[in-house]
């Protein structure tokens, strides 16, 4: 959504949703004394390096990045709060449901998906099963969850378009196609959620759960 406005139109959408939301969010959390979990993203970080810990400094290249910064800045209030990080999500959540990744390939239309980049995919139930993992512990502050393989939105997008269709209509392209700076690999070190564990599926074992759901 943020990524289909422009200028200064993009900044305000996301610093409202991101960083203003999330202060409301966080105010009420704080009155309350609930127990706050914020999903946040690998785009806080440059991309200059691979491997990001939970204790790497926070560097930003873009409007979004900025603003889920500035969204764990105010979570971080909260003492018992927790931050999850993670990257590319894809997953099918019904026909009458936004799919995020998987419903750019339902929609049939060419795609040109960035083959250079590396992401960690994370299919998308795994994270409300770390979710519910991380209620249910005492554990507090930030924590990376990743998928187990390291891959490209194109490579993604090859092992998933056979679910929709038999002939491709994507292509793989080595620059970036967004209208935002994008770090170059924001990959995560997900060591630590591992360590609790939190292992996401891999792509195959994602693809299969998709299929089931889609030819239901």
């Amino acid at each position: 959504l943020i990524e289909q406005k422009r200028g200064k139109e993009a900044s305000d959408l996301a610093a409202a949703i991101n960083y203003e939301g999330t202060r409301n969010v966080v105010d009420a959390c704080e009155r309350t004394g609930v127990k706050l979990i914020y999903t946040s993203t690998d785009f806080v970080f440059d991309g200059a390096f691979a491997g990001y810990t939970e204790l790497t400094p926070c560097e930003p290249v873009n409007v979004y990045g900025k603003t889920k910064l500035l969204g764990e800045l105010e979570v971080r209030r909260l003492p018992h709060s927790i931050i999850i990080r993670f990257g590319l999500l894809y997953g099918f959540n019904g026909y009458r449901e936004p799919n995020g990744f998987f419903g750019e390939l339902m929609s049939g239309n060419a795609l040109q998906l960035n083959d250079v980049e590396p992401r960690q995919p994370l299919y998308v139930d795994d994270v409300g099963y770390a979710i519910e993992k991380l209620l249910a512990s005492e554990y507090a502050g930030i924590l990376h969850i990743a998928g187990p393989e390291v891959t490209t939105e194109f490579k993604l997008g090859l092992a998933l378009e056979p679910l929709v269709r038999t002939s491709s209509v994507l292509s793989g392209v080595r620059t970036n196609t967004s209208r935002v700076p994008r770090p170059k690999n924001a990959t995560l070190n997900a060591v630590h959620a591992r360590k609790m564990g939190i292992s996401p599926r891999s792509i195959e074992a994602g693809v299969h759960e998709i299929r089931r759901r889609y030819d239901n």
